[in-house]
């Protein structure tokens, strides 16, 4: 006879951020091996944020901790990162410039800049495929990740290729060697970093990366209950960390904030 089905998760109750970052059901102080140490907690209701500082969050998840997702962020196109190498903190031009002798590559390139011919200006932002989140995921899930992916509906103007639009999330099952820590993967689309003319980080970047945070712990509810993420936007995207954990930070907050208060007595 089969065996009864397993009873659906609990939801999500509590959230730890390494930085990397990891949202997880867990007391605090509970063990978990591999995945750092905690240096801060928050509380309300029956949820908890835990701080972490700690290894790779896709290598060396916490254990014992239930069903968990991981939080991947990704590209728009959910196509993983296709080069060895590329650029921290920009999209690229599909076509250079052609402006004449003055027109170098330097002039308007991003620092790491890879060309579509295989030409590299190197520069301290350039960053290799298993730096990132995304990388790890992608070499772990394999290619039945990228079918699962390929398989979403296209969520972008009528004849692109797009998948996620920034600020949101999409959920695929965990394949290949990510099955064995994880349920499910949230793939998350963190905007480019973005600054106004005065020097602070704009408004819409704000925004749009703080609905990654909201939407994935919304996504992760019904598979998950924990959410594992990295520091969401401090990567492939650009954004320096101070700036990236201040809106992790509001982003606990409200998640917080919308806990329903533990029971009395």
């Amino acid at each position: 006879p089969s065996p009864p089905p397993s009873p659906p998760p609990s939801p999500v109750s509590a959230a730890a951020v390494y930085t990397p970052a990891v949202f997880a059901r867990a007391p605090f102080g509970k063990q978990m091996a591999g995945s750092g140490r905690i240096f801060a907690t928050f509380e309300r209701g029956a949820r908890a944020v835990h701080v972490h500082l700690g290894r790779c969050v896709v290598m060396a998840p916490p254990h014992g901790w239930g069903m968990m997702a991981l939080v991947n962020p990704a590209n728009e196109k959910l196509v993983g990162t296709k080069l060895p190498y590329f650029p921290r903190g920009g999209p690229v031009p599909e076509e250079r410039p052609c402006d004449g002798a003055a027109a170098t590559q330097r002039d308007w390139a991003p620092p790491g800049f890879v060309s579509r011919w295989g030409g590299m200006e190197i520069g301290s932002e350039m960053m290799y495929s298993m730096q990132t989140c995304d990388g790890v995921v992608g070499m772990l899930g394999g290619a039945e990740l990228r079918r699962e992916c390929s398989r979403l509906p296209v969520r972008g103007p009528p004849g692109s290729d797009v998948r996620c639009p920034q600020g949101e999330v999409a959920v695929t099952r965990a394949t290949g060697g990510l099955a064995a820590s994880f349920n499910c993967i949230v793939h998350a689309v963190p905007p480019f970093f973005a600054l106004t003319a005065s020097g602070e980080p704009c408004p819409d970047w704000r925004a749009r990366l703080e609905g990654c945070w909201l939407h994935a712990l919304e996504a992760a509810q019904p598979h998950a209950e924990a959410v594992v993420a990295p520091l969401i936007g401090a990567g492939a995207r650009g954004a320096p960390v101070e700036h990236a954990a201040r809106v992790a930070a509001g982003a606990a907050a409200s998640w917080l904030r919308a806990a329903a208060p533990e029971p009395s007595g």
